[in-house]
């Protein structure tokens, strides 16, 4: 008979991965209400943890829009430079990405 559950280390990867989006997701969420409640240095480092977490990776329209949110929380906080290279990393990913 032929199983159809996933090999242990092929269901133990997928877990891993799914843990992982999980956990970025966590992150932008955070993110976004620290945002809303301007706390944007805050904001700023949840929102680079949640990249870091690179659970976006297959989702590029929505790794462009994390690198945006932290142009933003670096636009208010004065930070030009890092703003400029946020929005560049969301046009690179997005080239029409019109909020970068």
């Amino acid at each position: 008979l032929a199983s159809d559950a996933a090999p242990r280390g092929v269901r133990a990867d997928c877990e891993r991965e799914l843990d992982r989006a999980a956990k970025a997701r966590r992150a932008k969420t955070r993110a976004d209400d620290a945002y809303a409640r301007g706390h944007y240095r805050a904001a700023a480092a949840m929102y680079k943890d949640a990249l870091r977490l690179d659970a976006f990776l297959e989702l590029d329209g929505l790794r462009a829009a994390v690198h945006c949110n932290v142009a933003a929380c670096a636009l208010v906080l004065d930070r030009c430079a890092e703003a400029a290279d946020a929005c560049t990393r969301a046009l690179r990913l997005r080239p029409d990405y019109q909020r970068a």
